[in-house]
């Protein structure tokens, strides 16, 4: 069916329309319907780019999540990057369907109770949703912003890891001359900066007895060492790259989050200002000494 879905032909497209309906009536009739067996080739089907195949494909992921007897929440990793890279489709029908797919997965994760929803599940999702929020697409950057704003405020405790590269997209795009854009990324600079204040504490309480210990850990800042569940170095590190971005909008946030690392962490952040200058300093003797 998948083949023939955009067959030209009418007398075609009409058999294939019966067939397509007819087995989505007797999956939904199937009680053991094996949907994770179905779910790698649906996600291969998914990079395809013809539209009307793009269609078919939606239908077949809508009918599946309306399934009473179908899980479709747990396999939504596999597929979120095709399905977010339907929105940068040219044909408005699929880009509102696919908007409308999206929506409706949203808020099946804001209902699911947390314990139902692994750290593995939020992890891979916002790898993927990370990535695609450096398309050039606006809509496919709008989408992506409101979900990872989402896990941010639904599982902080589980996405602490992704926070160096969600603060990364926020930073980035909130310069966006789209209006949308920068607001969706000061709500989720909003949610970042509302992580649990004791999270950040507790990371750098731990650092210090590290280094107290004996146990190794000289210095707190190592290079893109992570602090328990928070990585703050990269945090700073994202935090120093958009304070040169000649976007003004993005170094103000930048700074905004130096003055919250500082409120904090401020032992750590010095430390590590205090480990770039002597390699600074010792880089400008070695220029000059060469000429």
């Amino acid at each position: 069916m998948f083949r023939l879905c955009a067959d030209s032909e009418a007398n075609v497209q009409n058999a294939v329309q019966f067939l397509d309906a007819l087995i989505k009536d007797i999956a939904a009739d199937c009680t053991n319907f094996e949907v994770a067996a179905f779910i790698p080739k649906l996600r291969d089907y998914l990079r395809v780019t013809n539209p009307h195949k793009r269609q078919f494909l939606l239908s077949w992921v809508e009918a599946l999540d309306s399934m009473p007897n179908v899980k479709m929440l747990p396999h939504l990793p596999a597929l979120m990057d095709g399905l977010l890279s339907m929105l940068a489709e040219p044909v408005r029908e699929v880009r509102t369907t696919v908007a409308k797919c999206l929506k409706d997965f949203l808020a099946e994760v804001r209902a699911a109770p947390e314990a139902e929803l692994s750290a593995e599940f939020f992890s891979r999702l916002t790898a993927t949703v990370v990535d695609r929020a450096g398309s050039p697409d606006e809509l496919t950057r709008l989408t992506s912003i409101h979900w990872l704003r989402a896990f941010v405020e639904l599982a902080p405790d589980r996405v602490l890891p992704h926070v160096p590269a969600i603060l990364g997209v926020v930073l980035y795009n909130i310069s966006s001359h789209n209006v949308d854009i920068q607001r969706e990324c000061a709500d989720a600079n909003a949610a970042l900066l509302r992580l649990d204040v004791a999270v950040y504490g507790a990371a750098a309480r731990g650092a210090a007895a590290e280094g107290a210990s004996g146990t190794g850990v000289t210095t707190a800042f190592g290079a893109r060492v992570a602090i328990g569940k928070l990585d703050i170095p990269a945090i700073l590190g994202t935090v120093t790259l958009e304070m040169r971005s000649e976007m003004e909008a993005t170094r103000l946030e930048a700074l905004r989050w130096l003055h919250f690392l500082l409120a904090r962490t401020q032992e750590l952040v010095l430390e590590q200002v205090g480990l770039e200058a002597p390699k600074t300093r010792q880089n400008t003797k070695r220029h000059v000494g060469s000429q």
